[in-house]
């Protein structure tokens, strides 16, 4: 109730207002806030707007009991709601008074606003993937990762043997002198001493005993000249088929690089051979088919037999 005139008649609050009982002077009534409504005179409340439904003026429209239902690509919270709010990026709204939206599922993603159907979620494009839910947008693979399938949630390892730069679709082989283990974004060189004469190899392989690999990324090795073999260096010695740091039967074995051998027969040595100070020579008598051991991963060069 209210009274406009002092020493009137009172009267009741009309529809879309209220007045609290003792609440004011009592001469006039309050407009229900946004968001709610009355649809009966004299009330002391308002009563808020209904899930799914909003009432932005209720001055200009006091009858108004909140009939403006959301529309698709809207949501609105649970109750007293003011307007509607736009689905943004990553969500989506299909049907109308909802509350809320909906997230865009996982390996999907959307950039608009106000989506009204699930179809606007777009899959991730290959070499790329959408985690988790409500995505607005997509990652690229991760470098040693690949994805082949549109909309997916994560990419897959790079399998060993191959190279996966950042946003690949699908693995890429290692050419001949290069190799790579799992999940590599790229392939990497085989090492001096080593070689690799096959594609997709996680792994390469030491230079066989008779030939050299002086330098990397060397598909196939370099076999010794007829009459000519490699050196170890001094104080080391050939044992089982490799230089070792130190000569057998005495002690403190020398830090010193080791260069890879043929297997040495016995009593065929020569402490400084004419040209070469300094170095120890273990002779390789050349028979017809000589026994050749594997060398260590440093053999460089092949010298001449003396």
């Amino acid at each position: 109730m209210f009274n406009p005139v002092p020493g009137g008649a009172c009267r009741q609050c009309p529809v879309g207002t209220f007045r609290v009982a003792g609440g004011g002077d009592g001469t006039q009534c309050t407009k229900c806030p946004p968001g709610t409504f009355t649809d009966l005179t004299g009330q002391a409340t308002c009563t808020p707007c209904a899930t799914g439904y909003a009432n932005a003026d209720t001055a200009v429209r006091p009858t108004h009991r909140c009939a403006h239902r959301c529309p698709k690509g809207y949501g609105v919270a649970d109750e007293g709601n003011s307007a509607c709010d736009v689905c943004g990026p990553g969500t989506y709204q299909d049907e109308e008074g909802q509350v809320g939206c909906n997230d865009c599922p996982v390996g999907t993603y959307t950039e608009m606003t106000g989506s009204t159907e699930l179809e606007a979620c777009l899959p991730a494009p290959k070499g790329n993937y959408a985690p988790g839910t409500g995505n607005d947008g997509f990652i690229p693979c991760e470098g040693g990762t690949y994805q082949d399938e549109e909309g997916q949630g994560a990419c897959k390892p790079c399998p060993p043997g191959n190279q996966c730069p950042a946003g690949s679709v699908e693995p890429k082989k290692c050419r001949p002198g290069f190799y790579a283990d799992s999940r590599q974004p790229f392939c990497k060189e085989c090492a001096k001493g080593t070689y690799q004469d096959k594609e997709g190899q996680r792994a390469c392989k030491p230079c066989p005993a008779g030939s050299y690999c002086q330098a990397t990324k060397m598909a196939t090795p370099t076999a010794c000249p007829a009459g000519k073999f490699v050196l170890c260096r001094q104080p080391a010695a050939l044992l089982q088929g490799v230089c070792q740091g130190h000569v057998p039967g005495q002690g403190g074995a020398a830090r010193l690089q080791a260069l890879p051998c043929w297997q040495l027969l016995p009593g065929h040595q020569d402490g400084h051979p004419h040209g070469l100070p300094g170095w120890q020579v273990w002779r390789q008598v050349l028979l017809h088919h000589p026994q050749r051991l594997p060398g260590l991963p440093h053999q460089r060069e092949c010298v001449a037999l003396f």
